[in-house]
Order: structure tokens, then sequence, then C-alpha cells
């Protein structure tokens, strides 16, 4: 019981990040509306990414079978709430875009054990992880959301340009289904257009298409992954990675654009969460 008490504990300090799918309703999709004057996007997007294994959560999964052990092997153990629990494996990725501002932000949960000492080991806890990064003309800021470090650079005010940009021609639209994928079929996800692209292992990606006029690509970039990080000049709404392999899925669970958008959060502030 204890020796595999030890290898489900150890395989829980293999640390991976990525996260737990949600939907949203799928309404009309409507291209955003562009205003006179703006140079820039006004859009506030919320993503939930999850690892899958063969479509499992094993960071999830490998929690509850050591939390298991721990109960049945009769140790003092402390076990996370249901809610910490849905986070394991899990990261929410945020994109603010307003004229002369641009942030993101990407938190990450996983679960740890108290260590080797004596009573420690079945003691379980949640950890967050991620950065949050906003930038100006003047300058980038660069918040650690686990030591709550903010650190301040200068800024490169080219980066805030903005330039439209045309619909992927048909020539990358062969290259695109050249190296395995079909489509596009157009669609929405949370309200919003976009291309949805299949591989031929099942895999998937719907990249939106109402940015082209603020600069946001939405050519065909292959299998989503996380590893890849946040992408300021491309959104995919939605992801699912081959049914029988190991892969991210994503889900936008909010997409605000216009002057509905909510700046609330989009500083980081020293010592925040």
């Amino acid at each position: 019981m204890r020796e595999g008490l030890r290898t489900a504990l150890f395989g829980l300090g293999l640390a991976c990040v990525t996260a737990c799918g949600q939907t949203v309703d799928e309404d009309e999709a409507t291209a955003p509306e562009l205003r006179e004057g703006d140079s820039a996007a006004r859009l506030h997007v919320v993503q939930i990414i999850e690892k899958l294994d063969a479509g499992i959560n094993k960071r999830r999964e490998g929690y509850r079978h050591a939390l298991d052990l721990c109960r049945r092997a009769g140790l003092s153990t402390i076990a996370l709430s249901e809610e910490q629990e849905s986070l394991i494996g899990t990261e929410r990725w945020q994109v603010w875009n307003v004229p002369g501002h641009l942030a993101w932000r990407r938190d990450a949960w996983d679960v740890v054990d108290g260590g080797t000492g004596p009573g420690q080991m079945c003691r379980f806890h949640l950890k967050h992880t991620g950065t949050h990064e906003h930038l100006d003309g003047q300058r980038v800021l660069m918040l650690d959301l686990e030591s709550g470090v903010l650190a301040e650079s200068p800024a490169d005010p080219a980066q805030l340009s903005v330039a439209a940009i045309d619909p992927p021609d048909a020539q990358a639209l062969a290259e695109s289904r050249a190296v395995g994928y079909s489509g596009p079929v157009a669609t929405s996800v949370a309200g919003q257009p976009c291309d949805q692209w299949t591989s031929d292992s099942g895999a998937s990606v719907c990249i939106w298409t109402g940015g082209h006029h603020w600069g946001y690509a939405s050519a065909m970039g292959g299998e989503f992954s996380s590893l890849a990080g946040i992408d300021t000049h491309r959104i995919i709404l939605q992801a699912d990675p081959a049914p029988d392999q190991i892969g991210d899925r994503l889900r936008t669970t909010r997409f605000d654009v216009g002057d509905d958008v909510i700046l609330d959060g989009m500083l980081p502030q020293a010592g925040a969460p």
C-alpha cells in the first residue's frame, strides 16, 4: 500500500500546467464593429485550457488516486476542496487589447503534496503560478503571480502599432490542406466568427476571423499547443486534440468587444494573486 502511495505521490511531483474545459453557448457570430478613429481592438478574451491524454486529465486523476491511497492507509490527510480539485492541471488565459494598451495574463494551477517529512506526504495543496504582463507606449510591466514581484522595463511603442491584414489567400489555404488539414468551415464560438480546421488525426482548431482590420491573423498554424504561450496577434477560439492523443483542449468562456470590454484587472499590481 505505502509503495503504491509513494509511486502515486511521486507522479504528482511532475509539474504540468494546463486547463479544465468549459463551454459557452454559441450565439450568432457577428464581426466586431469598427468605429471611426479606432486604431486598435477593444476586446477582452478569457479562455480555459486543459491538457488531456486520450480525453482524460491525468493530473486530476493522479491526485484522486493518491488521495484514495492516503485515506486507505490511514495517514493524516489534507484534501483539496471541490473547487480546487477542478482547477488541477488547468490554465486560464486572458487578453486585453484597447487603443494604447495591450495586456495578457496566464494563470496555471497544479497540485503538490507536503513533501517527504513525517506526516506531510498526504497534505495536498493547490499551487498557483503564472504571469501577468501589460505594455503601453512608455513601459512594460510583468508580474510573477507566484511571488507577487512586479518588474518594469522600457516599452517599444512599435509593439502597439496596428495594420489591417487580409484573410488567408487561396495559396495559404491550399498549403494548410496539403499538410493534412481540411477546411476551413465558417462557424462561430462565443458569438464570434471563426474558421474551423480539422486534421487527419481528428485534432481541430477554430481561428477568429473578426479581427483582420485590427491586425489579427486567421491563417492556419497547426494544432494548438499551450507550450507556445499566448499569441497576441492571432486568437484561437476553440481547440481539441485528437481523441486518442495527448494535447490541449481550449474553450473560450468570454469574448467582449467594443464598449462592453471590462478593463478591471488589466493592469498588474505588485503582490496581487
